[in-house]
């Protein structure tokens, strides 16, 4: 899986996390996003979730500590979950508990140990994070109808035994390890923009003395709505997928879909950003410039996404699009071997003779 960065200086990674979370924690009051297309308009989730993933000892409870003093009570930490503590439930004596999601509408949910959640718990937080709503159905029902209702990002109602709501909220999550083997491991850590990251002794040493500066920023702007027009979403679509086929970045085919994801990812990054520089109440995005620029931040995030495309469909998929070329360039562009070059080329065309292969190697010192 692609690391956040292979070696950490702690002032960048500082400057680097900070503005991710920043993002988050400005995005969290926003109402709408609303894409202009052909047929008709797109509404992605606006709000921006965050699965941090490090070793110990690299101040995951420490950052949310530090958000929670700036935003204050616009956010609940939790450090362990159950289902029914998460979504709501109704108890025998028909009363109805809300949930700590219902509760962080229009804020941040905190979650310290995301590792200590049991499977049940992950399971019930997948809808809520991608399509923030809630649909419970319980054994115990309340005597009459409880309608929860902030028109901006909570609208709950609990009638019998059924609890249905959507709730616009932010999750922000610390994980010690988490891998992504399965499809619901993969579902899940699609809801999240991940961070990933690894330190050595040194790096360490350097984070115990305390160099990092998050330079968290607030805004406190409730936004209304984005509005991104179709000519700026139709160039960025067209943009973030020539460039991924240039550089060979797609995914393997079943998990293409993680490619507009990561679009809506760096589109969320823009905007968190917009609130940041120039807080208002409505924003409009008429062109490209802005998205286009951020592509390194979509490219980043596919990659935490998806595993890697094996080299030698890699090396396919540059022979389709550079038929022409030295092999050279092949070897330069993948970052691999002159012999491991022969030795894909045998694999794929089956020309490639064993004293050509030797040959090569012998050679290989040379590029």
């Amino acid at each position: 899986m692609v690391q956040i960065q292979k070696k950490i200086n702690p002032e960048m990674l500082g400057k680097s996390l900070g503005n991710a979370y920043n993002v988050s924690i400005n995005l969290r009051k926003v109402k709408e996003i609303k894409i202009e297309e052909k047929y008709g308009n797109h509404y992605p989730r606006p709000q921006q979730h965050i699965l941090m993933i490090a070793n110990y000892g690299l101040n995951k409870s420490t950052l949310l500590k530090l958000i929670k003093a700036l935003i204050k009570d616009d956010m609940v930490i939790v450090d362990d979950s159950s289902r029914p503590a998460l979504l709501g439930t109704i108890t025998r004596e028909s009363k109805y508990v809300e949930g700590l999601i219902s509760k962080s509408a229009g804020k941040i949910l905190g979650i310290d140990e995301w590792d200590n959640l049991s499977y049940f718990a992950k399971k019930a937080l997948l809808s809520p994070l991608e399509n923030q709503s809630i649909n419970r159905s319980l054994g115990f029902s309340v005597k009459e109808p409880i309608i929860i209702k902030d028109d901006s990002f909570k609208n709950m109602r609990i009638e019998g035994g059924f609890i249905d709501g959507e709730i616009k909220f932010t999750c922000l999550a610390m994980s010690y390890c988490y891998e992504m083997k399965t499809k619901s491991q993969f579902a899940l850590s699609s809801r999240f923009k991940i961070i990933r990251i690894n330190a050595k002794k040194e790096e360490m040493k350097k984070i115990g003395k305390g160099l990092f500066n998050y330079d968290f920023i607030d805004r406190k702007q409730v936004v209304d709505s984005v509005f991104v027009k179709k000519r700026a979403w139709t160039e960025y679509v067209d943009f973030v997928y020539d460039h991924l086929e240039k550089n060979v970045l797609f995914p393997q085919r079943e998990a293409l879909g993680f490619v507009n994801r990561s679009m809506i990812d760096g589109l969320r990054s823009v905007i968190g950003n917009m609130i940041i520089d120039n807080p208002q109440k409505e924003y409009v995005i008429d062109s490209s410039e802005s998205l286009i620029k951020n592509i390194d931040s979509v490219t980043e995030q596919l990659g935490m996404y998806t595993i890697e495309m094996p080299t030698k469909y890699k090396l396919k998929e540059l022979l389709r699009l550079y038929p022409n070329e030295n092999y050279k360039f092949y070897i330069k562009k993948l970052g691999i071997s002159n012999a491991l070059y022969y030795r894909y080329m045998a694999e794929i065309e089956g020309k490639i003779t064993l004293s050509d292969l030797r040959e090569n190697e012998e050679n290989e010192d040379r590029f």
